[in-house]
């Protein structure tokens, strides 16, 4: 095979390898990569560098549909979409139609229009309780509830944030119990 790619490909041709895995090492992967070119498409290993990889298709994205945004919308628009790279996408495009002719986005206009993930749902909800703001804790709750997320798995991620709000105001007596 090695033979037949140094040799050159028949004129008007193209060869697509696809593969989940690939040993880097192997002669094969060594002509693809010195007489071609070579996409790879890997998700790491780590979160950090998962995240890393989201802030950059992020901002490119968002710079290819001509949107800014300053860094708190930004950081809003990752924490609600996440790091898929379709995802992104999908919600930088629905964030450009919204936007209209305006180019700037805010975090008022990434709350409206992105679609967020479950998690951040609930941790908006917790957020929400925690910061006695009723009226998003309901609009939050109503969300979830339609997204068909387990009423009981709500109360209980609501009850562990007041249990830990109790404990940071909690008053401590001078021999460090209370």
């Amino acid at each position: 095979m090695v033979e037949r790619l140094q040799s050159g490909l028949p004129p008007g041709q193209i060869l697509l390898v696809s593969a989940t895995a690939v040993d880097k090492r192997s002669v094969v992967y060594k002509a693809f990569d010195s007489l071609g070119e070579v996409h790879e498409y890997t998700v790491p290993d780590k979160a950090y560098q998962v995240e890393e990889q989201a802030r950059t298709r992020a901002v490119a994205a968002l710079k290819a549909a001509g949107i800014t945004a300053n860094a708190e919308a930004f950081d809003l628009f990752l924490d609600r979409v996440g790091t898929d790279a379709r995802q992104i996408g999908c919600e930088v495009d629905k964030l450009a139609i919204f936007l209209g002719d305006r180019r700037a986005a805010t975090e008022e206009d990434v709350r409206k229009i992105t679609s967020a993930s479950r998690g951040a749902l609930a941790w908006d909800l917790a957020d929400a309780v925690a910061g006695r703001q009723l009226p998003r804790a309901l609009e939050v709750l109503r969300q979830l509830l339609f997204q068909k997320e387990a009423p009981v798995a709500l109360i209980a991620l609501i009850e562990n944030r007041l249990r830990d709000l109790s404990v940071y105001r909690k008053p401590w007596t001078k021999a460090g119990c209370g």
